[in-house]
Parts: structure tokens; C-alpha cells; sequence
């Protein structure tokens, strides 16, 4: 089977489409501005690295888009359907206190590790 090789063009609007799902989905189950203002930037950040990596030569663009793409998309799909979850592990962070988060259930851990396998066999594929 071969690999699909996407333009730079197709990288951006992918890479928009992602950013967006992401922002989409994590600034509202933040409960304090600051945890959302961190959240926002967190795909800025994720693209500073990127850019960093690619003026370096140590990547090349299409890589670097590939990479941020799958790295959003494995977060996302890993939370995706755990939204009180989510929004439970955040809560009473932003005030600094003590609060007893809950352990990962095994639907989580397995939820998570087939995201990500997804996500690194996607990235693979596509390379």
C-alpha cells in the first residue's frame, strides 16, 4: 500500500482543522482562566518546537506538520468520550489546593493506548 504525499497547502489546513478541534474541545472544561489561557497556547508552544526543529534542519516542514497533527489529534482522541473525567481531574487545580483526583480506570488505559498506537501508525504511514 502506498503512502499519501500531501502538499504543504493540505498540511496547513490539517493542522488548522486540528488546533481548532483541540482548542474546541480543552479551553471549556478548564475552570480557571489561567489553566485556559495555558491551554491555548499549548499548540502554539507545540508549534514554536516545530519551527525551532525545522530552522535547525533537523526536520524537514511536511515532517513537522505530520508530527504536530498527530501528536493533537492523539491527545484529543484520548479524551474524547471522558469529558467529566477531563473536567473532574482539572477541577481545584487552579486554586492550588490538595484535592484527591481519581485513578485512571482501565477503559482510560486502554482508550489512551490505542490512540496513541493509531495515531504513531497513521504518522508512519503517511511519512
Amino acid at each position: 500500500m502506498y503512502h499519501p504525499s500531501l502538499p504543504t497547502a493540505a498540511w496547513w489546513a490539517i493542522s488548522i482543522a486540528t488546533t481548532v478541534a483541540f482548542l474546541a474541545y480543552f479551553v471549556p472544561l478548564m475552570e480557571t482562566r489561567r489553566q485556559k489561557i495555558k491551554t491555548a497556547l499549548a499548540p502554539l508552544e507545540m508549534m514554536a518546537i516545530g519551527a525551532a526543529l525545522t530552522l535547525v534542519g533537523y526536520l524537514g516542514v511536511n515532517e513537522v506538520y505530520l508530527i504536530y497533527c498527530a501528536a493533537l489529534l492523539a491527545i484529543l482522541l484520548m479524551c474524547v468520550g471522558r469529558r467529566k473525567a477531563v473536567k473532574t481531574a482539572f477541577h481545584g487545580r487552579g486554586q492550588g489546593g490538595a484535592q484527591q483526583y481519581g485513578r485512571p480506570t482501565a477503559g482510560m488505559y486502554v482508550q489512551m493506548l490505542l490512540s496513541t498506537g493509531v495515531m504513531v501508525a497513521l504518522a508512519i504511514w503517511v511519512s
